[in-house]
């Protein structure tokens, strides 16, 4: 057994346990600058102080994203936002150009598809589809309208889901008022999403050809 260093003092008294790792050359080195960049410090408190803050940036990670996985995805998507444009316009913003913020719906859920799990997805009737959109924790329209409705002052106090409200109102800017919500009753939005599908299934009225002379 090597020799153990001094007894750990001051904030560090209580590290008792004892753990022995190997590292890559290159690790080291980068440890060693860090640590010499701190008076009183060693590399034992500088590999604590950094799996410490390796669990605070996880848990901040979950709480604003569900999951590491949901945040890697939405890294992914976030590489494709900034990849395409309108071709009649390299100089537009997506987020405010009509043409490529269609280009990048579609590269979206090109993404999402992609990483759709394999097999066959199973067939659900109509009220099953119902049951599944009443029973979801948070139906889209619901986020957003809760976005739209959040305080415009961030809040100090209160639920963590209403601050995080408050800061995605905050970063969105004019883009969270676009959504227009159908607020009513159930009967209401079914018929509203009803009047919805007949516009959509309509079909797109030709114009007339003018009679050859």
């Amino acid at each position: 057994m090597g020799k153990r260093g001094p007894a750990p003092k001051g904030e560090y008294v209580g590290q008792t346990a004892v753990l022995s790792t190997r590292l890559t050359p290159d690790l080291r080195a980068r440890l060693e600058e860090e640590v010499a960049k701190r008076d009183n410090n060693t590399i034992s408190r500088e590999v604590e102080h950094r799996i410490r803050r390796s669990f605070i940036e996880d848990d901040k990670i979950i709480d604003a994203f569900g999951s590491r996985e949901n945040y890697a995805l939405m890294r992914v998507i976030s590489m494709v936002l900034e990849l395409w444009h309108n071709p009649a316009n390299l100089s537009a913003d997506w987020r405010h150009d009509p043409t490529a913020y269609d280009q990048v719906c579609r590269k979206v859920e090109a993404v999402l598809k992609a990483m759709r799990p394999p097999g066959e997805a199973q067939k659900l009737s109509d009220l099953e589809q119902l049951l599944a959109d009443v029973t979801a924790k948070e139906h889209p329209a619901v986020v957003l309208k809760g976005i739209q409705d959040a305080e415009q002052a961030l809040p100090l106090t209160g639920s963590r889901k209403a601050q995080i409200r408050s800061l995605i109102k905050s970063d969105l800017g004019e883009l969270a008022d676009r959504p227009h919500i159908f607020q009513g009753t159930a009967e209401q939005m079914r018929a509203e999403a009803d009047r919805l599908d007949r516009e959509e299934q309509q079909p797109v009225a030709q114009p007339k050809k003018r009679p050859r002379r």
